[in-house]
C-alpha cells in the first residue's frame, strides 16, 4: 500500500489532475498497486453485502451504491488521467505503458461488472425501493442495465469467452487509434512549383512554408531565408489544420484529389492498416452481443438509448434522407453551375468528393459576398472566446474567466484554465481548453474528456 504521506501524483484520485508529475514510469508502477487496492475493498464489500443478503436484511442505498461509487470513481480518475494523456500527449514510453496497464484494468471491470453478489443487492435495494427518489431508481435501473451487459448472468465459461473478448476488443481500439495518430503524422506532400498552391491565401502559405521549415527543409536553390509563404517550399500534411484548408481553396484539382484520397483512406494500408481491425471487432462485438442474449450488437446497443429496435433508427434515417435528398439534388445542381461559371469544366461534368469543399467556397462568395478567410483577422481566439462566454452569461447567468489560481498542472503549455462562477459568485465549475492541433501527439478531432 502506498505510504498516505507521499501519495504519488496519478493516484490522488480528487482535484486537478497534476499532469506535469505523471509519467509512463508511474503508470507502471502505481496502476499495478491501485488495482490490487481496488479487488481488495471489492472483496470486503461483497463480504459484508453477502452477509446482509444471507440474513435476509434490506440492502440500502449507502449500503451499496456508495461504496460501488467510490471504488469506481477511484480508477476512473487515475486511468481517466492516463487515457488523457495518451490521447493528448502521446508517445512510444506511454503507449507501452498504457498497453501494458489496460489489461487488468479491464480485467478488474469485468470482475466488478459481473459480481453476481454486487448484482443480487442492486436487485435487493430495487425491490424495495419505495425510498428512493426518481434519480436514485434511474441510476440503479442504469447500473443493473450494465451489469447485464457486463455479463453478471452468464455462466463460467462464457463468461471467460466473453472477458477475453473484452480484452481483445480494448486492445484493437487502442491500435486503431495509434494507427491513425501514427498514418496522420507519417503522411505528407511538399509542393515546390507556384501552380501547385495556386489559389491558396497568403495565410495558408504561412503555414505551409512553416511546416516545412519545421521539417527541416530549405529554401529552394538553396536560398538562406529558408521556406517562405511566397516562394516556398510548402509542406501538406493530413493534420485537420492542414488538409482541410488545401481542399477549400487549392485550384490544383488533380492536387486535391491526392490528399483528398490520402485523408479519407489513412491507416489502411501496410503495417498501419485498421481494415483488419475493424472486420475483428465487428467479429468481437457480434460474439459479445450474442453470448447476451442478443441478435446483434446494434440491439445491445439500443438497450439503453430511447429508439426501441433498429427499425426505429432505419425509419428515423429514411425520413431524414428523404428530406435531405431534395434539398443536396438542388444544392449539387448549384455547385455544377458554380462550377462552369468558374470555368472548372472537368469539376461541372463530373463534380468528384475532393470537389465540394473547393465548389461550395466559390458559391459561398458568389451568393454572399463572404470570404471566410478575408473575415479571420476579425476574429482572433481570444475574442472569439470572450463573445462565446458573454453568450454563456447571457443565457445561463454564468460567468467564465480564465483562472487566477497558481501553479494550474498542464500537460503542454497552449492548454488554458478557466474557472466557471454562478450568478453570485460562487465557483462551480472549471475546465481547460486545448484549442490547437499537434498532429505528432495529440488524437485529432473536436473531442472532450472528463477531468474530475
Amino acid at each position: 500500500m502506498v505510504n498516505k504521506k507521499e501519495i504519488p501524483s496519478i493516484l490522488a484520485g480528487k482535484g486537478i489532475p497534476n499532469y506535469q508529475e505523471i509519467n509512463p514510469d508511474d503508470i507502471n508502477n502505481y496502476i499495478p498497486i491501485l488495482i490490487k487496492e481496488l479487488n481488495r475493498d471489492l472483496t470486503s464489500l461483497e463480504k459484508e453485502l453477502e452477509e446482509k443478503i444471507n440474513q435476509n436484511l434490506v440492502i440500502s442505498w449507502d449500503d451499496v451504491m456508495t461504496p460501488i461509487h467510490i471504488i469506481g470513481e477511484r480508477l476512473r480518475w487515475s486511468w481517466g488521467v492516463v487515457s488523457h494523456l495518451n490521447a493528448v500527449c502521446n508517445s512510444s514510453e506511454l503507449r507501452d505503458s498504457y498497453s501494458k496497464q489496460q489489461p487488468e484494468i479491464i480485467r478488474f471491470g469485468n470482475r466488478f461488472g459481473q459480481s453476481e453478489v454486487i448484482y443480487n443487492s442492486l436487485v435487493n435495494l430495487c425491490n424495495n425501493s419505495k425510498n428512493l427518489n426518481k434519480t436514485q431508481i434511474r441510476i440503479l435501473t442504469k447500473e443493473l442495465l450494465t451489469m447485464k451487459n457486463s455479463g453478471v448472468g452468464l455462466n463460467s465459461s462464457k463468461k471467460d469467452i466473453f472477458n477475453s473478448s473484452s480484452q481483445k476488443l480494448a486492445e484493437l481500439s487502442n491500435n486503431f487509434s495509434n494507427n491513425v495518430l501514427d498514418a496522420t503524422k507519417n503522411w505528407s506532400l511538399l509542393l515546390t512549383k507556384p501552380e501547385e498552391i495556386e489559389g491558396l491565401p497568403i495565410r495558408i502559405l504561412e503555414n505551409y512554408a512553416r511546416s516545412a521549415k519545421d521539417a527541416g527543409e530549405k529554401g529552394l536553390n538553396g536560398e538562406s531565408t529558408g521556406p517562405t509563404p511566397e516562394k516556398g517550399p510548402w509542406l501538406i500534411s493530413l493534420d485537420t489544420p492542414s488538409y482541410i484548408p488545401f481542399i477549400t481553396y487549392s485550384k490544383n484539382r488533380q492536387l486535391r484529389e491526392i490528399i483528398y484520397k490520402a485523408y479519407v483512406s489513412r491507416a489502411s494500408d501496410g503495417l498501419l492498416d485498421n481494415k483488419k481491425i475493424i472486420e475483428e471487432i465487428l467479429c468481437l462485438r457480434t460474439k459479445q452481443a450474442k453470448i447476451l442474449g442478443y441478435k446483434n450488437w446494434t440491439d445491445l446497443s439500443l438497450e439503453s438509448k430511447m429508439a426501441k429496435d433498429t427499425k426505429e433508427v432505419e425509419q428515423l434515417l429514411e425520413e431524414l434522407r428523404a428530406a435531405a435528398m431534395v434539398v443536396a439534388k438542388n444544392e449539387l445542381r448549384e455547385l455544377k453551375e458554380c462550377a462552369l461559371r468558374n470555368g472548372a469544366s472537368k469539376e461541372a461534368e463530373n463534380i468528384a468528393p475532393w470537389d465540394i469543399s473547393y465548389l461550395s467556397e466559390k458559391l459561398r462568395q458568389e451568393k454572399y459576398d463572404l470570404d471566410k478567410e478575408a473575415l479571420r483577422p476579425w476574429f482572433p481566439l481570444p475574442q472569439v472566446l470572450n463573445g462565446l462566454f458573454k453568450l454563456c452569461e447571457k443565457l445561463f447567468n454564468i460567468k467564465v474567466v480564465a483562472s487566477k489560481k497558481l501553479d494550474i498542472p498542464k500537460w503542454h503549455n497552449d492548454v488554458t484554465l478557466f474557472d466557471v462562477f454562478d450568478q453570485d459568485g460562487t465557483e462551480i465549475a472549471s475546465f481547460y481548453l486545448d484549442p490547437y492541433s499537434r498532429s505528432a501527439t495529440k488524437r485529432g478531432g473536436a473531442w472532450m474528456d472528463e477531468c474530475l
